[in-house]
């Protein structure tokens, strides 16, 4: 049972992760990236904010994966001198930008009521494009969702930045 239940988990998380070339609103919204006057990298997301001390981190780390043979997850990875990494990450359906279009129409149903649910379920609250589902209590990480690859892309940049020159940034997808 436990084999049939995490891959159906897999495709429904994955399910609701958002079309690549769309926002909420249908306009694409530039992400910001600015210096600020403390040692801290501050990402500031739809669903919470992280603050960190440019010196308390150890490593960043980009890297994808595939997770269940549902989707690509594409993701960064801050390891600090805490006991808790923490994961900034963007989903991406298997098939999504495939050029045949039943898998195209069958990706985009599956988003389609991924976020039906999540809306029915928070009463609107809670953005599925950028939502993390967890299982508790399985949750020793902070992990933070964005809607697109490039906002994750910007965001390392940003990261790596700020730990490079030792000058804090202030991040917004």
């Amino acid at each position: 049972m436990k084999r049939f239940c995490l891959p159906v988990l897999a495709l429904f998380v994955c399910a609701a992760a958002p079309l690549s070339a769309q926002s909420k609103k249908g306009a694409a919204v530039p992400s910001t990236d600015d210096y600020n006057q403390s040692q801290f990298w501050i990402g500031n997301f739809p669903e919470g904010q992280y603050v960190v001390h440019l010196s308390r981190i150890v490593a960043v780390a980009q890297h994808r994966y595939i997770l269940d043979n549902a989707c690509m997850v594409h993701e960064v990875t801050l390891i600090t001198l805490g006991n808790t990494p923490t994961k900034f990450y963007y989903l991406e359906t298997l098939g999504q930008n495939s050029g045949i279009n039943a898998i195209k129409n069958v990706t985009d149903r599956a988003k389609e009521l991924g976020a039906g649910a999540v809306n029915r379920a928070t009463g609107g609250s809670i953005d599925p494009d950028t939502a993390v589902a967890k299982a508790y209590p399985n949750t020793n990480t902070v992990e933070f969702r964005v809607a697109t690859l490039e906002q994750l892309n910007k965001m390392y940049a940003s990261l790596l930045k700020a730990w490079q020159d030792g000058k804090g940034r202030t991040f917004r997808p």
